[in-house]
């Protein structure tokens, strides 16, 4: 992602995406979107490394495991953050 630096929108929909592979994605200056539906290795803790920087303003993890209160812990993280999620839109 360093590499990248004026990234928006990233789509790993349907890859081998982990967990422990979204923390660096939280230190991106200009990454916007993140689209991880389709994951079921995301999990949880995926999402709130994920949002952790508190710039995205969407993340998508429809039909991965992340939970309600996944999403719940990660909306008190980052506020301002569209998540899309099984249970809807948050």
């Amino acid at each position: 992602i360093a590499a990248l630096p004026a990234l928006a929108e990233l789509q790993l929909y349907k890859s081998p995406v982990r967990d422990e592979w979204l923390p660096p994605l939280a230190d991106s200056e200009s990454l916007e979107t993140l689209v991880l539906s389709g994951n079921v290795a995301i999990t949880d803790a995926g999402l709130l490394a994920a949002v952790a920087g508190g710039r995205l303003k969407r993340v998508a993890v429809v039909g991965t495991r992340v939970t309600a209160g996944g999403v719940a812990a990660a909306k008190e993280r980052s506020p301002k953050t569209r998540i899309e999620w099984d249970g809807g839109v948050r």
